[in-house]
């Protein structure tokens, strides 16, 4: 893992969620695309990623927040092919439940069987982001958003995703998950078609 350097260029499928969720997918042949995703105010889980064969596991949990009644995703849990649970929020990192970098505590590498991650606290004291490798895995990359309070998650290299891979963002990390067909009208318009 790269972790002397944050502007770190992506290889593969590359995949992200940000703010009230909007969701970025970009298969490696398939054009981006680009939607947002409004789940019902019941459902404060959203599964970003499940894959039945690497045995890893993204969820993202929602809030609202303002007077808008938006959701905006608040904590990123992952579960590893070893089964390590990791989770990111508002008060630092847990590892199986235990607090492993809190907010403001120094950078640094953290192991966990299949899991390594490297989180980078401003001087602020506040969540700036934390990069994720799991062994012979993914790479993931999650950032905090003072202002909104949210989090942001990203899939900065997809080694070891399979095709059986779903979730809101996992269905579209094949490479032939998707379609894009422009509109003859407008070429900035298109209907995406699964695969």
């Amino acid at each position: 893992m790269p972790y002397g350097n944050d502007n770190v260029e992506s290889y593969g499928p590359v995949a992200g969620a940000y703010g009230d969720p909007h969701f970025m997918v970009r298969s490696e042949h398939g054009e981006p695309i680009c939607f947002d995703y409004n789940p019902l105010l019941a459902s404060r889980t959203m599964m970003l990623l499940t894959d039945p064969r690497a045995f890893l596991t993204v969820l993202a949990k929602t809030e609202e927040r303002g007077d808008t009644g938006r959701l905006f995703m608040t904590e990123i849990s992952i579960m590893t092919p070893l089964a390590q649970i990791m989770k990111i929020n508002s008060e630092g990192v847990f590892v199986n439940d235990e607090i492993v970098s809190e907010v403001g505590s120094r950078n640094g590498i953290h192991v966990y069987s299949d899991l390594t991650f490297k989180t980078t606290w401003a001087k602020e004291g506040n969540h700036e982001h934390t990069n994720i490798e799991i062994e012979n895995g993914p790479v993931f990359l999650v950032k905090g958003n003072l202002k909104k309070e949210s989090l942001s998650f990203a899939i900065t290299d997809a080694t070891g995703i399979s095709k059986k891979a779903k979730g809101i963002i996992g269905r579209f990390i094949a490479d032939d998950s998707y379609v894009v067909h422009k509109s003859n009208d407008d070429p900035l318009l298109g209907i995406v078609q699964a695969g």
